[in-house]
């Protein structure tokens, strides 16, 4: 019976203590890089990342759960990509951020 009650008490005790805070996950998409017939002028869009990235670290976020996409990285699908990891790695109760 004492080798029940410790089970039950291990178990619940580490189904408290694991997740026990939501993991905090960010993508950060930054497009500087316009193509001339676009119309966009270049945007210093590189220095927002630095800025955005420190805040989220001061903010509790790891910097493996930052992903950067720039430019050319930045297209629909390497967006859209990105995005599906992030659900994918999720779950209920972690913090999301996207910057664009």
């Amino acid at each position: 019976m004492k080798c029940i009650i410790v089970f039950v008490f291990v178990a619940l005790f580490f189904s408290f203590s694991v997740n026990s805070e939501p993991v905090k996950r960010a993508l950060i998409v930054a497009i500087g890089d316009y193509p001339v017939e676009s119309g966009w002028k270049k945007l210093n869009s590189l220095n927002d990342v630095t800025i955005v990235k420190a805040a989220l670290i001061h903010q509790g976020f790891h910097e493996k759960n930052i992903v950067v996409l720039t430019d050319k990285e930045a297209t629909r699908a390497g967006i859209v990509k990105a995005l599906d990891q992030m659900i994918e790695r999720s779950k209920a109760g972690d913090i999301v951020y996207f910057h664009f």
